[in-house]
């Protein structure tokens, strides 16, 4: 009984430092890659692939969590993070109704 509940408390522990990131620290890292990859002067470099690739891929993470950049008729200049709605513009590839 003991045993049980020694690797109970472990797989509890361990689950709870296992979490997923935010969407406020998704959202940091976005913007980090997002600057890193707009900001370079090489834009062949494979850091600023990888950076691009990087803001590509947590886009659609925070997508797929309900948060999206921007909405429909916006400027550039004007998209900013927000929860998803009927007129938002989606980061991810998935359409609905695709599969």
């Amino acid at each position: 009984m003991r045993l049980h509940l020694v690797c109970a408390a472990i797989i509890v522990s361990t689950a709870a430092g296992a979490q997923a990131p935010s969407a406020k620290q998704l959202i940091a890292a976005w913007r980090t890659a997002n600057g890193e990859c707009r900001g370079s002067t090489d834009p062949e470099s494979l850091k600023t692939k990888s950076e691009c690739d990087r803001r590509e891929r947590l886009g659609g993470r925070l997508d797929q969590i309900g948060w999206c950049y921007g909405k429909k008729g916006e400027a550039g200049y004007q998209n900013a993070w927000h929860r998803c709605e009927p007129n938002s513009e989606r980061q991810n590839d998935l359409k609905p109704g695709q599969f």
